[in-house]
């Protein structure tokens, strides 16, 4: 369980992140992701969750990001074609394929809801194709600030499914194999309980802990004439 590192890492096929988009939890993922990958990455954008500003002030340098390919949709059908744009193009070569805020287009209120299902259904399905022909991870970002009636499908899609919240330590991840245990700030680790059981152990509970008394006066003097 990788439990000790401050950010889960991404391995073939689909993993969905629950998070509220306001935390920039897909970014920091992406980043770390691509500081230790190879290879053009692919990035299906809406609204402004893929900054510049935001992802250069992220990585440890400028190279970090020099595969990072970005493409916006402002429509369900524009984000409909990018994946299938995406798709065409991904090949064994590809270190990471990203979708942020996967259903917001399709869950607009000008799509019908008919329409947006479907074509929601028929994104999720070349992704997750991409993820296993190509070997290689598919980010699916999902807010959580509101319920979502098309969320329900990105899950079904996802063969790992990655929960993120704002804690006052920082973000917190977790997932079926993964628990944010140690946070880290500039300068500093942030560790918690379960990182030190994780690390050392807990005491058997079948173990008794006794506590010895306190010696009285009388015992204390004599030992001390002996």
């Amino acid at each position: 369980m990788g439990t000790t590192d401050a950010l889960p890492t991404l391995g073939a096929g689909v993993t969905s992140l629950y998070s509220p988009s306001a935390t920039g939890a897909l970014r920091r993922l992406v980043v770390d992701e691509l500081r230790r990958r190879d290879g053009p990455a692919y990035w299906i954008d809406t609204g402004a969750h893929a900054s510049s500003y935001a992802l250069y002030d992220l990585a440890p340098s400028e190279r970090a990001l020099s595969d990072l390919r970005v493409a916006r949709a402002f429509t369900a059908y524009q984000h409909r074609e990018l994946v299938d744009r995406v798709a065409r193009r991904a090949d064994p070569e590809t270190s990471l394929v990203v979708v942020a805020d996967a259903t917001r287009l399709y869950a607009d209120p000008d799509v019908p809801d008919a329409d947006g299902a479907a074509m929601l259904d028929a994104s999720l399905a070349r992704l997750a194709a991409v993820a296993a022909t190509c070997d290689a991870p598919v980010l699916l970002g999902v807010s959580s600030d509101a319920g979502d009636r098309l969320a329900e499908r990105v899950r079904d899609c996802a063969d790992r499914e990655l929960a993120c919240e704002r804690t006052s330590h920082g973000l917190r991840f977790e997932g079926p194999d993964y628990e944010t245990l140690v946070y880290r700030e500039d300068g500093y680790r942030q560790t918690t309980i379960p990182y030190w059981v994780e690390l050392l152990g807990a005491v058997a509970e079948h173990r008794e802990v006794g506590v010895d008394a306190p010696p009285s006066p009388t015992d204390a003097l004599l030992a001390g004439v002996r």
